[in-house]
């Protein structure tokens, strides 16, 4: 179930004091929390908001975000990861440090708004380094990219919107694990 869906595809049925929820799906039928044996709340979207005026769509999708996980988590005792620690390990600074306290290989990093930070970074790494973003957007996907000396001049854009600057590390694929209790 995609939280996108709702709740234009989806219509919400919960009543939080006795725990129970309805989801009523246009294309996959009626959910009952009854029925749900635990829940894996990965990569929430935007929540979908036809017809939403642009001046409250923020507004739309906090209530939206409001309701839905609400609902979910008022009414199931089994999240297989919980949406606090969830948010909490989303967090790039977060990950960065737990992976480096595990002993997992880490490139040199730095999350900065200087652009005089990012720059003096840059030649520490011998002008071999990555840039990224801490989230994505609702208009494009900006992938990881080197960062290049004809980069410079629009440089003091980040003193407005921080980035992560990461020494790069070659390497001939990435590997993603999830891990559940002891299962891998």
């Amino acid at each position: 179930l995609n939280n996108a869906d709702f709740p234009n595809l989806c219509h919400l049925q919960c009543d939080p004091v006795l725990g129970h929820f309805r989801l009523k799906h246009d294309r996959l039928g009626t959910l009952e929390s009854s029925s749900l044996a635990g829940i894996w709340w990965r990569r929430p979207q935007k929540y979908s908001q036809l017809g939403a005026h642009p001046a409250l769509q923020t507004f739309v999708d906090n209530e939206c975000r409001q309701a839905f996980l609400g609902a979910l988590c008022t009414t199931s005792s089994n999240f297989i990861n919980n949406v606090g620690n969830s948010r909490y390990a989303s967090l790039k600074p977060v990950q960065l440090n737990v992976a480096n306290s595990l002993g997992l290989r880490t490139p040199k990093t730095l999350v900065t708004n200087s652009p005089e930070d990012a720059r003096n970074f840059y030649l520490s790494c011998n002008k071999d380094c990555v840039y990224k973003s801490f989230t994505g957007t609702s208009f494009g996907f900006y992938e990881t990219r080197p960062l290049r000396d004809e980069d410079f001049p629009d440089l003091w854009r980040i003193a407005g919107c921080p980035l992560i600057l990461q020494e790069h590390i070659r390497g001939d694929y990435d590997i993603r694990v999830t891990v559940v209790e002891d299962r891998i």
